[in-house]
């Protein structure tokens, strides 16, 4: 795994441990793929504005904010699509932009691992006051993965979608 390190972690507020599944098709020059993405993120809520960041934990080197959780939410997402279309602008072939996907599920930021493992023996212990507003999921049930399928070799990527996943975009883990 790559590591990313932040300098300090001092949170502004309460931090959860969420779950995220994000999947989309993404189109480069010569070939289409479709994106299925499973991990782990770190919400910080600020609990007198409601400000929240967002910190990748698997992968490690994604950061969203928003005043809110579901505006970090949305904002964490638009910067998933980004860096899908960054990585296909860059990638030649289906095998290279696989290959970089993989590297990118790989980073991680041990401080950010540990703050998540953290906030998630506090959920465990029924430590929820102010939790967000989220279906809880237990995370020893869950992987970090991702799955990247050339469309045009599939002809019907549905399958790849049948992936057990909940309905849900994020989760607070359990």
């Amino acid at each position: 795994m790559k590591d990313v390190v932040r300098a300090e972690w001092d949170p502004p507020g309460e931090e959860w441990p969420l779950l995220f599944r994000h999947s989309e098709e993404v189109r480069g020059k010569d070939f289409k793929v479709c994106v299925m993405m499973m991990g782990r993120l770190l919400a910080t809520i600020d609990p007198e504005t409601g400000c929240c960041t967002i910190d990748g934990v698997y992968p490690g080197s994604l950061f969203a904010e928003g005043a809110s959780l579901s505006e970090a939410n949305d904002n964490l997402r638009a910067d998933i699509s980004k860096i899908l279309e960054d990585v296909m602008v860059s990638s030649r072939n289906v095998t290279e932009f696989r290959a970089h996907i993989e590297d990118f599920m790989q980073t991680t930021d041990e401080v950010v691992v540990a703050s998540w493992k953290k906030a998630l023996d506090r959920v465990r212990s029924g430590q929820e006051e102010g939790a967000p507003d989220l279906r809880k999921y237990d995370a020893s049930d869950w992987s970090d993965f991702a799955v990247v399928a050339d469309v045009r070799e599939t002809q019907d990527h549905r399958p790849l979608m049948a992936i057990p996943a909940p309905p849900e975009a994020s989760l607070l883990a359990a």
